[in-house]
């Protein structure tokens, strides 16, 4: 059940939310970044995102940190049937596994990934597990609200953006096909939610696109077995005021 009828989250809960077609949608787009990463300890023979196959590597399963993870090893032509993957559940859990040795590595997000790095110090090998592909930071709200507030989706934006601010910092270790787009990046704009709709919908002609709703699917997240049409969950309300040129990007 919903708590609140607006709040902040990422991408990824809104792919679940439409699987399950419950009534919200992202109003804009108020920050981008880049805070998930894979650490992984040298004295188990960890130098290179080869060396990950067959290492027990920790993470929480059924997240966005296991799709960057997956995402992240098929870029270098692996996959997660090549290593043990263990369920860590909560930011102890993220942090004590590796530096005690229980894992080999971790994927996990900011700052529990600065945190791993400082406790290893020259022991830790980091990467980014994005690979330059941004977790967005969505301003959601109900569809009730939205009808019920039809000129204040814009007022509410900037107050979002200044809540979604993300603190990282870690320097992480690249291969020479990253992509990253720096670490610990975030970008913060007023913005119709275009970017993740690209990402998202299967409407729009790229390979990439709807990844998330299929890896729900093959991870059985969901009972559907089709990828729902992502620009049902868009309102453009508020940034047809904000910044009106961006309602053109995906229309």
């Amino acid at each position: 059940m919903m708590r609140t009828s607006r709040w902040v989250q990422t991408e990824f809960p809104l792919v679940g939310s439409a699987f399950r077609k419950d009534r919200i949608r992202a109003t804009g787009t108020i920050a981008k970044s880049e805070f998930i990463y894979i650490v992984g300890r040298k004295d188990r023979g960890i130098e290179t995102v080869a060396d990950l196959k067959g290492k027990r590597v920790g993470t929480t399963l059924r997240t966005i940190a296991e799709f960057y993870l997956g995402r992240f090893l098929e870029l270098h032509g692996m996959n997660q049937q090549g290593m043990t993957l263990v369920d860590l559940k909560t930011p102890a859990e993220w942090v004590n596994a590796i530096v005690a040795g229980d894992v080999d590595a971790v994927a996990t997000a900011q700052p529990y990934a600065n945190a791993v790095k400082d406790r290893l110090g020259a022991n830790a090998v980091v990467w980014s597990a994005q690979s330059g592909q941004p977790l967005y930071a969505l301003a959601i709200a109900t569809d009730a609200w939205i009808a019920n507030n039809p000129d204040c989706s814009e007022r509410s934006l900037p107050r979002w953006r200044r809540r979604s601010s993300i603190s990282s910092g870690i320097q992480p270790r690249r291969e020479p096909s990253s992509r990253s787009a720096g670490p610990g990046s975030v970008v913060h704009g007023l913005r119709l939610a275009a970017e993740p709709v690209f990402t998202l919908s299967r409407r729009v002609a790229h390979p990439g696109h709807g990844r998330r709703g299929r890896w729900m699917i093959k991870n059985n997240l969901t009972g559907e077995r089709q990828v729902p049409n992502f620009l049902d969950h868009i309102h453009e309300g508020g940034l047809k005021v904000t910044k009106p040129e961006a309602v053109n990007i995906i229309r």
